[in-house]
């Protein structure tokens, strides 16, 4: 009698019960195949009850189907034909599963190819999937269309047609998810470009004394010759005294037994017996890396031809800062600045007391560097650095404002007094942290013109230089020494005295002195202007040089990458070893991070936080205004 009577269907007022059964047979085939498993009865009890749930299902949606009438019948009619789907996905399972084809066999090492079972074992899931996204979609819409004595089917199919597109495009992703697994295509879209012959490059072939020759042991048509060949033919016009020749390994034994080649994709730079070797191999992804700094590996060769090797002794025993990591300091390495002496054929040797600095600087130093010492000198080795610049000795030293302790008595010889209170600027500064003490990075383009500062003073407002974490610089009293402030900050920063890193109302904004230049003629003899007297034939040591900088961090390992750094490093380099002696930058197709100043950071965070979703809801906006309005003018 109330199947009679009832406003609704039978299969409307049994809609939820039959889905519950449909989800969760499916959800008991999943225990009893994947979580019971094997062949005892637990699979065969769960996975039996899942199916008979599964076509019990199927034939509520029949029956509801053929008891419905008008737009019920038809939206009815679509759900059966949707659960179809999964019924064909079940007996896809089973044909695939251990009932039908047995158990699979072990793969094979070095086994490739799909084989029939895997197949079926992907067409069932998405056909599963295709199937039970729209039905899922379909029956929860019908849930409210067919409470209605005339339900619009329309909604209906729109809302299984948008299920299907879902459920594809989920499929889609896991699908080219397996595939790009078992493919395993790769391809390279980085930035790749052969460096060119820098200035400082080519200037050392200009300065050639002796014929050199470049020998590309590489086979014919190689895609690694075409690039390493361009550009030494470029280097080439800078000198007539550099031949470039191409040389087929395969087919010069003599060449290859004379300069011990042993591979193709070899360069040989030689002089006389000397020999520098570059190997690049013969593929170019693998050559892609030493391509890009392909002038830097030039260049390092032709200093190691060209010039004779000189010493650098790196101060230690006082908390210095090194090359290598240091445990317990946190403060930042030195390897890349050693690594440029390195490769301008300067050897690097320690000296400390254990090396003898109490009593004297090796007659063979070329360059004596003090990097952020943190104690105090021991007693004697600031009188021996200063007898070692009295005698026409070089000398770089960088201060470290946090340092307990600062070399006091040698920066009184020098003339020079040392304020450790840290800068601060909210304007011209480099982010690093995201946080305030971002401040201290510092950054300046004001540079005096000075010999130590010849390239960077040029070019200063396209290559800002940063001076992170920098105290300032003080002369004091007369001295004999010529003292040249090199650097200075910009006029925006305060020496942060209470360390708020806000300005306060006794921190006032104004230039300070980052880095000095000393220098004083040997006694006995007058030293020319250095500009005005070849490097070649200028007396070694005529007289004494020092630059001393209020921080460390510049040309630590963080910073010096900057090309800013880099030729403030290499001015400052060549002005105290000799011209002669450092090359400039060299080229480098390298990535260097980005860092972004304060005002560069304000303009991308708003500019992802509110301008561009601003501009996609303008755009739906827009489109939607225009959808509309269409619509009212059609009806």
């Amino acid at each position: 009698m109330a199947l009679a009577t009832s406003s609704s269907p039978w299969g409307v007022r049994n809609a939820r019960w039959v889905l519950f059964f449909y989800l969760t047979g499916w959800a008991l085939l999943y225990v009893g195949e994947r979580l019971v498993g094997g062949v005892g009865k637990g699979r065969w009890v769960v996975s039996g009850l899942a199916v008979v749930l599964l076509l019990a299902a199927w034939l509520a949606w029949k029956l509801a189907w053929w008891f419905s009438r008008d737009e019920h019948r038809r939206i009815q009619r679509t759900i059966f034909f949707l659960s179809l789907g999964g019924f064909a996905a079940l007996v896809l399972y089973v044909i695939s599963s251990d009932l039908v084809l047995g158990p699979a066999a072990p793969a094979k090492p070095g086994e490739a190819g799909v084989s029939g079972r895997q197949i079926l074992q992907v067409a069932w899931l998405l056909l599963l999937a295709l199937s039970s996204g729209p039905l899922l979609f379909a029956q929860w819409s019908a849930f409210g269309a067919t409470r209605s004595q005339s339900p619009d089917a329309r909604r209906v199919f729109s809302s299984a047609w948008s299920g299907g597109i879902v459920t594809t495009l989920l499929c889609t992703l896991f699908f080219v998810n397996a595939l790009a697994n078992r493919l395993d295509v790769n391809t390279d879209l980085s930035y790749f470009k052969t460096t060119s012959p820098s200035a400082s490059t080519r200037s050392l072939v200009e300065g050639l004394t002796e014929d050199t020759a470049a020998l590309l042991f590489f086979p014919p048509a190689n895609d690694v010759l075409t690039e390493v060949e361009g550009y030494f033919g470029s280097l080439a016009r800078s000198s007539s005294r550099l031949q470039v020749k191409v040389i087929d390994r395969a087919m010069a034994p003599e060449e290859v037994s004379t300069y011990r080649v042993s591979r193709d994709g070899t360069v040989v730079l030689a002089r006389g017996e000397q020999r520098q070797t570059i190997e690049f191999g013969v593929e170019l992804d693998s050559a892609k890396t030493k391509l890009r700094k392909l002038d830097s590996e030039v260049q390092t060769a032709l200093l190691k031809l060209e010039r004779k090797q000189s010493t650098v002794y790196w101060v230690t025993g006082h908390g210095e800062r090194s090359a290598e990591r240091v445990e317990g300091d946190a403060r930042d390495r030195m390897s890349l600045l050693k690594g440029v002496l390195s490769n301008n054929n300067l050897l690097v040797k320690p000296l400390g007391a254990v090396q003898g600095l109490s009593s004297a600087v090796p007659d063979d130093a070329a360059l004596v560097m003090m990097l952020g010492p943190t104690t105090a000198l021991f007693p004697g080795e600031a009188e021996a650095i200063e007898r070692y610049l009295e005698r026409g000795g070089r000398l770089l030293l960088t201060l470290d404002p946090a340092a307990k302790a600062q070399p006091e008595a040698l920066l009184s010889r020098l003339g020079l007094r040392f304020r450790p209170t840290l800068l601060a600027s909210d304007q011209g500064f480099l982010v690093a942290s995201q946080t305030q003490a971002d401040r201290r990075n510092i950054v300046t383009d004001q540079f005096s013109a000075h010999a130590a500062t010849n390239m960077i003073s040029r070019y200063s407002r396209e290559l800002p230089v940063a001076m992170p974490e920098s105290g300032s610089l003080e002369k004091i009293g007369e001295s004999k020494k010529r003292v040249d402030f090199i650097c200075r900050s910009l006029p925006v920063v305060w020496a942060d005295a209470d360390g708020d890193l806000s300005p306060g109302p006794d921190e006032k904004r104004q230039m300070f002195q980052l880095a000095a230049a000393l220098s004083a003629p040997v006694e006995g003899e007058a030293a020319p202007p250095p500009e005005k007297t070849p490097p070649a034939a200028a007396p070694p040591k005529r007289e004494m040089r020092a630059v001393v900088l209020a921080n460390s961090a510049a040309f630590g390992d963080t910073f010096l990458p900057f090309y800013g750094n880099r030729f403030f490093m290499a001015d400052v380099l060549r002005w105290l070893v000799g011209e002669g002696e450092v090359a400039g930058p060299p080229a480098n197709e390298e990535d260097v991070r980005v860092q972004h100043t304060r005002g560069q950071e304000i303009f991308w965070f708003y500019g992802t936080v509110f301008a561009v979703p601003v501009i996609i809801l303008g755009v739906g906006f827009a489109t939607r205004f225009g959808r509309g309005r269409n619509r009212r003018a059609a009806s």
